[in-house]
């Protein structure tokens, strides 16, 4: 039997058109099975819309090479409600003419198509009127039969479906699903959850009260086999959600596959589990915080649950930091305060009360908010150092102090290290235990800082106090170039450290030879020689080598040398591009060969354009000479080529070659 993905893509239009499809014809299967008596052979197959189609039921022995018709009239829907028929007949019936009324557009087609498949998959009602049904009572049991379906459209007869082999008068069940498992997500909220067969449609869900009871069916309607979507799988293939589920009892879970004549198969084992009390109890009410001669006193009406056993108290500092018990104790149901002693001055807390039930469950209250008043300032910036460069700039760092309720810190400037002329840097208080500000660079005055820390009550602590004085801002001795090795793509530079003592790095500049006036660019930094300038393109170039000192001062640049980087420039287009279409998955795979290319080649791209467009990419930069193309619209010819990148932008594009994805 084909999975139910495939069945709908290929029972959709690749039969005869019904209005708008393209009129082919396929040997597509139809279904076949003995009923559970196993005195009848039933088949079943499936159409887009079946209204104007009729169909003859042909048999044939497995020993045999041809078919012969067991009906002499036709097999065709219904067209008006039978009053001789069943009420259940009648009622399906009624529901197929109401399902087949109006023609779907052709953006709702396969939606409509795994409804009214559902539909005669899990109904044989509904199959039978809408004339995919046949009953075969002439089987002889022991015999094995192949059925054919010959659908006649107007006025012509063509070979539609051909089942499985089935042996008469023997009955096979649906084998047993596996691995099921019931979670309890709630309550009354048992979520189930097995592999979903590829071959089966819907599933019947069946449950028992204990290991000796009887087994009760759950699901009203079969439950439809939900395939992953995009990638993800579903929460839960069926939802029980009975409020009469008791806690305390045990209950046992199966579930049998559904057959296409609707016919439940072998259940299989059960998953079982016992039913926790999962519901939160009611939580205190009118929860209030405050300070009381310097300690934290919490109070609260009790709650009204029955089986609630006591209160949990919690605290933070902050509603971004974790909450942690204030006590060790529960606290007993009948309390309605509670005092916190470890609450220290000068901080902020939020509290939240829990009340916990029997189960194990608990509610919590909001947070509430208890701030104590602060009037100590913390203590001042320690290890306060400066450092300055040549460009005017001071930067300034300290050690981070460690009050819990430190706010920042100020940072005061002046000429002079006396309280009236000390003007402050900045509005608020800065967090961080660093600070920089910028001097004239020509400044050769002493300058003051002053740091002071400040907590959130605004406590301001004693200032710390620093001198500072800019440095000179002499630059280093130029280095002296001495070898340029050029090989490939590649240019190695050597040359001779600066005489200068506070050297930290050297800057490596590249200009075009070809340039009048060379345009040098940084192309690397080194703390030591040599450096090798990797990827060059080719052609002929200039270097030269500039020092840099702890200041950041930056040494005249060295006398310059040549190099050259011979290479191609010059890309070659993908040849002898190919692609292969995969009907089956609708991919496209794409080959080319892969020619010699220069040295700042960058990779290939794919481009495509279909019905005179023009051509867009469709892959990123690939550097192998294969793509995969997954996303294309059935029925649509596509132009595709390759295009060959360079580094520097140049591109250069293959021979388009012409593709067709079919429906």
């Amino acid at each position: 039997m084909k999975t139910f993905a495939i069945a709908l893509l290929t029972l959709a239009w690749t039969g005869l058109s019904t209005g708008y499809g393209q009129k082919t014809v396929t040997s597509t299967k139809a279904f076949a099975a003995v009923t559970p008596d196993g005195k009848t052979v039933q088949v079943k197959w499936l159409i887009y819309i079946p209204r104007t189609i009729q169909y003859y039921i042909l048999r044939r022995n497995v020993s045999q090479k041809t078919f012969t018709r067991l009906t002499t009239t036709p097999v065709q829907a219904t067209t008006a409600v039978d009053p001789r028929a069943s009420v259940i007949d009648q009622q399906a019936q009624q529901t197929y003419r109401q399902v087949t009324q109006t023609l779907p557009k052709k953006s709702e087609a396969k939606f409509f198509l795994q409804v009214f498949a559902t539909r005669v998959y899990t109904d044989n009602a509904f199959a039978k009127a809408a004339g995919m049904f046949f009953a075969d009572t002439t089987a002889i049991p022991g015999q094995t039969y192949v059925y054919a379906v010959n659908a006649v459209y107007r006025g012509k007869e063509y070979n539609w479906a051909v089942s499985l082999p089935v042996r008469a008068g023997s009955y096979k069940p649906e084998p047993a699903p596996v691995r099921l498992t019931a979670t309890q997500e709630k309550t009354h909220r048992i979520a189930l959850n097995w592999p979903i067969r590829t071959d089966v449609m819907a599933y019947h869900v069946y449950r028992r009260r204990g290991n000796t009871g009887p087994d009760v069916r759950i699901s009203r309607q079969p439950v439809l086999a939900i395939q992953a979507i995009g990638g993800k799988t579903p929460p839960a293939q069926y939802v029980d959600t009975d409020t009469t589920l008791r806690t305390g009892e045990t209950y046992y879970y199966r579930v049998a596959a559904l057959d296409p004549f609707a016919n439940p198969g072998d259940a299989g084992s059960p998953a079982w589990l016992t039913i926790n009390d999962m519901d939160p109890p009611a939580p205190v009410t009118a929860f209030r915080g405050r300070v009381d001669t310097h300690k934290v006193r919490l109070s609260w009406q009790p709650t009204r649950t029955r089986d609630g056993i006591g209160y949990r108290l919690f605290r933070s500092p902050s509603l971004d930091r974790p909450f942690l018990p204030v006590s060790p104790r529960l606290l007993v149901a009948t309390d309605t305060a509670y005092t916190d002693e470890t609450a220290s001055e000068g901080r902020t807390y939020y509290y939240y009360l829990r009340t916990e039930d029997q189960a194990g469950n608990g509610a919590n209250t909001l947070p509430v908010q208890v701030s104590h008043p602060d009037l100590t300032p913390p203590v001042s910036p320690m290890d306060a150092v400066a450092q300055t460069d040549t460009l005017g700039h001071v930067s300034l760092r300290w050690r981070a102090n460690q009050e819990a309720d430190l706010a920042g810190y100020f940072v005061y400037r002046s000429l002079t290290n006396t309280d009236d002329n000390y003007a402050q840097r900045q509005l608020d208080p800065i967090t961080p235990s660093t600070f920089r500000d910028t001097l004239l660079r020509n400044n050769r005055n002493l300058f003051y800082y002053r740091l002071t820390a400040v907590d959130r009550a605004g406590n301001e602590s004693k200032p710390t106090t620093l001198t500072v004085r800019l440095p000179d801002r002499r630059a280093p001795v130029a280095p002296f170039l001495q070898t340029l090795i050029a090989a490939g793509d590649s240019v190695q530079v050597s040359w001779q450290a600066s005489v200068s003592e506070d050297v930290r790095s050297y800057h490596i500049l590249r200009a075009s030879a070809a340039d009048t006036r060379p345009v040098y660019t940084v192309v690397g930094r080194s703390p030591r020689p040599p450096f090798t300038d990797r990827h060059v393109p080719a052609g002929a170039y200039r270097y030269v080598v500039q020092a840099v000192d702890s200041t950041g001062n930056v040494s005249k640049p060295s006398v310059g040398q040549l190099a050259e980087i011979i290479g191609s420039a010059v890309l070659t287009a993908p040849r002898n591009v190919h692609v292969q279409v995969d009907t089956r998955s609708k991919r496209l795979i794409v080959n080319w060969n892969r020619p010699a290319q220069p040295t700042d080649f960058a990779g290939y791209r794919v481009v495509a354009r279909d019905q005179g467009e023009t051509f867009r990419a469709i892959t990123p930069l690939l550097g192998e000479a294969q793509a995969i193309l997954t996303e294309w619209e059935a029925g649509t010819d596509y132009e595709i080529a390759v295009v060959a990148i360079s580094r520097t932008g140049q591109q250069v594009k293959s021979d388009a070659v012409k593709a067709s994805v079919g429906n």
